[in-house]
């Protein structure tokens, strides 16, 4: 591995700087500066950047032209196999090369490019290729769901935001019916050729698995191997409620099944449709700071936003565990949580909803029409009140272009290229059963469900490991013993919940501010001082053979001040020891509350606060008296005031 950051730059053609009318239809590779910020991730990596010219129309002579962003980072070894791996994103509008420095270092990444080159680039309509769609468009769908909008008031929203842009895009001669999986494959086949490569393998997850499964019909020359994940094949029907709450019964069940969740969590599935019909007749305000995100300055949840919320926590695996958890969030209407991570339920990364716009209106809106939304409705009544924001602007594809796929374009893909293909069983966008479906008509493919993964489920050791083991023998079905050898999913229990944690560990990540540093360690000072003072003067009179208290009236309020501040060291001592063994294996807690035996030990500041009340009436009395000396007496009050100090402390992080 080299030790310093090398960008290089290739040419292969003509340059130009921006859509424009073609010269030649022949698709070519220019110069290009690597467009994203210099990242140390890149310091020790080879990576060669450049932008791929195609036709905007792949059927149209002499139409405009697009550039296609594309990075290849360079191998670790020193005779790298020929086959390199392609990593196509999701979405569709996921852009690839605005994300790749913080994903490089990833050890999915890493452990590709000991043998192989990885190849990313963003899709037409994406990232750094042309054309760049409406950003206000990506900030108009974004707000309408969480403002508390009727269905008619959302709808009118965002059909106006498609409208405006649409207007813009085809004033800049943008024509939307050309972006399209199909037009993507065919990008994707041109760069294979314009970068050298013989053959080279497709990793597609989400909607990547779409465009690999397009290229493997409309372009297969040149495809070693392809992996999906979390499948959508073009023949799968349009049925997003009905995916959600099959999603939703494997979590019901599969807590029902465990002791300890059924016990923390009876009755979870109807508590859950209860919570959404709450929400539904009086939706939950919540205060939040960020006004760009919410400008109105408030997240409002209502059954439908609360539905799709918990839709979006069931695609990361890492979260899956904790919907119980959120669900009660929800039954309880927690302000407070909901609060805090309104930031991640707003921003669900920089995705194009142009491009994705007109990829889904093209090639799943079809399917989606008012007889099939009914069926689907119908096989969910529950669920399906609130459950129409999971729908992803499908019902409003007529205000963004009128292209629709003809049906052979929907048909199964056929193809013998031999193909991997992963599902999570609690995916609740792409079923398990689209990855059966698309392996159903690839005699060549391996099908392989995870039965612990969400959507696109983190490609962990395991998974690694048959990914490796497949790309090395494309031909032999991998060894999946590991993913077998999963336990079953395990939900979080036994959590104590408060929303100060997670602000306190927020707080602590931006830097606390000098007054609330210098109240907490000035706090904790005093409290060990009582430990340290106490003990040594005791020490020093012994070994002077001077009087020492014995007696019970002139122990006791030693005694009582040295328990209340003992109970708040050891409460500080349990709680740091949890955090530190929560962040390495479930940090995600942290914004629920504490796990044990952390939320047993929530007793302890109360019993500080009982002693520190009454070691602070015994310093009244000391003062009263004139007992044990001026500097004694000080010292006393100020450890029995530090234990006042330190339980409101944690009362003003809200960690009582």
């Amino acid at each position: 591995m080299l030790t310093r950051r090398r960008i290089v730059l290739l040419l292969l053609g003509v340059t130009a700087s921006s859509a424009g009318p073609a010269v030649r239809a022949q698709p070519t590779y220019e110069r290009a500066e690597c467009p994203f910020a210099h990242h140390p991730a890149l310091d020790d990596e080879r990576v060669e950047c450049g932008y791929l010219r195609v036709p905007e129309r792949w059927d149209v002579s002499g139409g405009r032209t697009l550039r296609i962003a594309a990075a290849v980072i360079r191998s670790h070894s020193e005779s790298p196999r020929p086959d390199p791996f392609v990593f196509l994103m999701g979405g569709p509008g996921q852009p690839a090369l605005q994300s790749l420095p913080s994903r490089l270092p990833g050890p999915l990444l890493q452990s590709l490019l000991r043998e192989r080159d990885v190849v990313q680039f963003d899709f037409r309509g994406t990232g750094y290729s042309d054309p760049a769609f409406c950003p206000e468009l990506d900030a108009a769908l974004r707000h309408v769901l969480y403002e508390g909008l009727s269905s008619a008031e959302r709808q009118a929203r965002q059909q106006a935001a498609m409208a405006a842009c649409r207007s813009h895009m085809l004033a800049d001669g943008v024509d939307l019916g050309a972006y399209t999986s199909a037009a993507a494959a065919r990008d994707l086949a041109a760069l294979r050729t314009a970068l050298g490569y013989g053959e080279w393998n497709l990793y597609g997850p989400s909607y990547g698995s779409r465009l690999a499964l397009i290229a493997m019909r409309d372009a297969p020359e040149g495809l070693r191997s392809v992996i999906l994940a979390s499948t959508i094949p073009p023949n799968a029907a349009e049925q997003p409620i009905t995916n959600f709450q099959r999603a939703l019964g494997l979590v019901f069940a599969t807590c029902a099944a465990d002791p300890a969740c059924a016990a923390d969590y009876p009755g979870l599935e109807q508590r859950f449709y209860d919570a959404l019909d709450r929400l539904a007749a009086d939706p939950l305000e919540v205060a939040v700071d960020d006004t760009v995100a919410f400008p109105a300055g408030r997240m409002v949840l209502d059954g439908r936003s609360a539905a799709l919320a918990l839709s979006q926590a069931l695609y990361p695996s890492y979260v899956i565990p904790y919907v119980p958890l959120i669900i009660r969030m929800l039954e309880r209407r927690d302000g407070p949580f909901f609060a805090q991570l309104a930031d991640r339920i707003s921003n669900p990364g920089s995705v194009s909803r142009g491009l994705f716009l007109s990829v889904a209106c093209y090639e799943r809106a079809p399917y989606l029409s008012p007889a099939a939304r009914r069926a689907d409705a119908a096989r969910a009544p529950r669920l399906a009140p609130h459950g129409e924001l999971v729908r992803l602007y499908l019902e409003d594809c007529d205000a963004w272009h009128e292209h629709r796929a003809p049906p052979a374009e929907l048909e199964p893909v056929h193809s013998t290229i031999p193909t991997l293909v992963f599902a999570g069983a609690f995916d609740p966008i792409t079923p398990p059963e689209w990855g059966r479906l698309a392996a159903a008509s690839l005699p060549n493919s391996h099908y392989v469900e995870t039965r612990t993964g969400g959507h696109v489920s983190p490609v962990d050791g395991c998974i690694r490991r048959i990914m490796q083991e497949f790309l090395d023998d494309p031909t032999t079905r991998p060894d999946t013993a590991c993913d077998e050898a999963r336990s079953p999913m395990q939900f979080v229990t036994g959590v104590r919940l408060t929303s100060g944690v997670y602000r306190l560990a927020t707080a602590f990540r931006g830097g606390l501010p000098i007054a609330t540093v210098a109240w907490l360690g000035g706090t904790l000072l005093v409290l060990l001082s009582g430990w340290v003072v106490w003990p040594a003067v005791w020490a020093t009179r012994r070994v002077r053979r001077l009087p020492v208290a014995e007696s019970i009236p002139t122990i006791l309020p030693i005694a009582t001040a040295g328990a209340a501040s003992a109970a708040a060291l050891v409460f500080v001592g349990v709680l740091a020891w949890t955090l530190a063994a929560t962040a390495r294996t479930r940090p995600l807690t942290f914004a629920f509350g504490v796990p044990q035996p952390a939320a047993s030990a929530f007793a302890l500041p109360w019993v500080a606060l009982a002693l520190g009340m009454v070691s602070l009436g015994l310093a009244a009395s000391a003062w009263r008296h004139h007992r044990w000396g001026a500097i004694v007496r000080t010292h006393y009050t100020l450890v029995a005031i530090a234990t006042l100090s330190f339980v409101g402390f944690l009362a003003s992080w809200q960690l009582l």
